[in-house]
Order: C-alpha cells, then structure tokens, then sequence
C-alpha cells in the first residue's frame, strides 16, 4: 500500500471512528469501501489479507464470503443496515471469479464477544445465505476510500 492510500483510508477512519489500535491495524490490509456514514467494510486482496482480516474481527462485526466458490472476505464494521450487508455481498462477487455471474451466493456471519462467528442471522435451521448481483464499477468508485 502507498502512502497516499494509507493517509486517504486513515482520514476517512479519522472522520468517522474512534481512534483504535484495531481500526489502525485494518488500515494495513484489504481494500476499504464507505458503505454509509456509520458502515465500512474492508475486502481482502489475498488469502493473506483475508486470513488477517478474519483474525482482526471484533464483536458484532458481520463476515461474508462466497458460499460455493472460494474468493474474498468481507468484513462489515460500525452501524449497518441490510442494504450496507446486501452492498458488502455485491462487492464481495464483484472482487471473486463470480464478478460475471447474475447471481451469486454470499454466507453471512456474526462475530460473538468470545471472537467466534456465528451464523447470521441465528436460525440454526436456516442457512444463513443471501443472493446477489456483483456491484457494477461504477457503484464501487463511488465508495472505495
């Protein structure tokens, strides 16, 4: 990562986050998106950046990945609403193999205060899957930080 892309990503946590050592270790991996004004989500680039991406998450922070084909992590962090989950799914098969699909299927995670993630939302019954169309670049120019 350049040192412009560091200092973008540390302004925008700077104007819309507490100042912590974990938001300053997420500045160090993925690309970041400002979903809304209270939601950010960071995707991973590499198997590296997702392996530390899932490492970092905290309580109550949501995780999605690609159900069937393996690709990018994402994580969901701060205040969200469904459309921030639904926008964070879109970028996740936009940044996978599935960036051409029509559909896609992105399971859904919760962190718990003990680190563990849970299904999302907690019906055991259900899986806890969602469909998606990839987010058009165009959409992603517009919240990528």
């Amino acid at each position: 990562m350049t040192d412009s892309q560091f200092s973008v990503k540390l302004r925008d946590l700077l104007k819309h986050n507490n100042l912590t050592m974990a938001e300053i270790e997420f500045l160090k991996v993925g690309r970041h998106f400002r979903l809304s004004q209270d939601a950010k989500a960071i995707i991973g680039r590499n198997r590296d950046d997702n392996t530390r991406i899932l490492k970092l998450a905290g309580e109550n922070d949501v995780i999605l990945r690609l159900k069937d084909i393996p690709g990018p992590v994402i994580i969901l962090r701060g205040k969200h609403t469904v459309e921030d989950i639904e926008m964070a799914g879109a970028i996740t098969a936009r940044y996978s193999k599935a960036r051409n699909y029509n559909s896609v299927k992105i399971s859904q995670y919760i962190v718990d205060g003990n680190g563990r993630k849970k299904p999302f939302p907690p019906d055991e019954k259900k899986e806890a899957y969602f469909l998606v169309r990839p987010v058009e670049d165009s959409v992603i120019s517009k919240c990528i930080i």
